[in-house]
């Protein structure tokens, strides 16, 4: 059970992470405009692509990763699961640094300046992602299914009880022998 909520806490640390770093564009634009609102809002409709393509290309490389590990983890034992969860971690937070330099602004005005503005930006923006990202697997959204042990063990009775009853209504060779129905009545 603590390795399922530790795996949990690790994906949504990760897409948190990832997101956090793809969003390096977004927050120069928004350091560029002096952090006024109505200037990035001005500058994030003019470059639109170069504002939502790295969001848009983390979305899709996160749920790529999810699926991913989703599929593997349903039949991994705890440590493989763990493994798997850290995998993934680093893996979008790479993948958010990758979305961030692709969509780097070659010829901005002015680098980006890690100001402590900026870290407090950025670290609120981490928390904001991680809260978020644990608020949908608690309402079941992102969470993975139980395995299907319920159907097969069902299915693997019914196939042992007929089975069963086949066998003990067959009919008995021996003389003197009566038939027996039930496995019950044996005792």
């Amino acid at each position: 059970m603590t390795i399922a909520i530790f795996t949990r806490v690790l994906l949504a640390l990760g897409v948190a992470g990832g997101c956090t770093l793809a969003s390096r564009s977004l927050i120069h634009l928004f350091q560029l405009e002096s952090y006024q609102f109505p200037g990035y809002r001005r500058s994030v409709l003019r470059a639109w692509r170069r504002s939502v393509a790295p969001g848009l290309m983390m979305t899709v490389l996160s749920v790529a990763l999810l699926a991913a590990h989703r599929t593997l983890d349903m039949h991994a034992s705890e440590g493989v699961q763990l493994f798997l969860a850290l995998a993934v971690l680093a893996l979008m937070v790479l993948g958010g640094g990758w979305c961030a330099r692709l969509y780097q602004d070659k010829q901005a005005k002015k680098p980006l300046v890690l100001t402590p503005r900026v870290k407090r930006l950025y670290g609120m923006m981490a928390v904001v992602y991680a809260l978020l990202c644990l608020a949908l697997d608690s309402t079941g959204w992102v969470r993975k299914p139980r395995m299907p042990q319920s159907s097969f063990s069902r299915a693997r009775r019914s196939c042992t009880s007929k089975l069963r009853a086949l066998r003990f209504s067959a009919p008995n060779r021996r003389k003197g022998v009566e038939k027996v129905s039930s496995p019950r009545e044996l005792t």
